[in-house]
């Protein structure tokens, strides 16, 4: 079941709904997310307006993690890293990576997860879609996992 659904989204509305989005990701403490839509669908432009809903300054990019792998941002005093497993083959592992060798993240955002990676992760665990319906428009689906 969609704890939030919306359709024809666009640029404009986008920032309303990763503010609608990021309370409910936060609204059982740390979560880890699976950013599930086609190449080129928006899943990074997301993640960059949930993390400016929690606070992360206008000034700080946010880059798809494709070629690092893993991005870290600070937001006041938590972690949020963001991650692209796109080019990981099955062999990879987060434990691997070393993405929890150093801090505790309150968020995780997966794009390309692997099929086991959620046993590496904690919290609470949720999926967004993101369905291409024109150029500019999309279908936003939130659920918990």
């Amino acid at each position: 079941m969609a704890l939030i659904s919306h359709q024809n989204v666009n640029l404009s509305s986008l920032t309303e709904v990763a503010k609608e989005i990021g309370v409910a990701l936060r609204s059982n403490g740390s979560f880890a997310v699976w950013l599930d839509g086609p190449m080129g669908a928006g899943k990074t432009t997301l993640v960059e307006n949930i993390l400016r809903s929690y606070g992360l300054n206008k000034s700080y990019p946010v880059h798809s993690p494709t070629f690092t792998y893993v991005n870290e941002h600070k937001i006041h005093n938590e972690w949020f890293a963001h991650l692209d497993l796109y080019r990981t083959d099955d062999k990879f592992s987060l434990d691997s990576l070393g993405v929890f060798d150093t801090k505790d993240f309150t968020g995780v955002f997966v794009e390309w997860p692997k099929a086991d990676i959620w046993q590496d992760l904690y919290g609470s665990f949720y999926r967004i879609q993101i369905k291409p319906i024109s150029n500019s428009e999309r279908d936003i689906i939130l659920t918990e996992i």
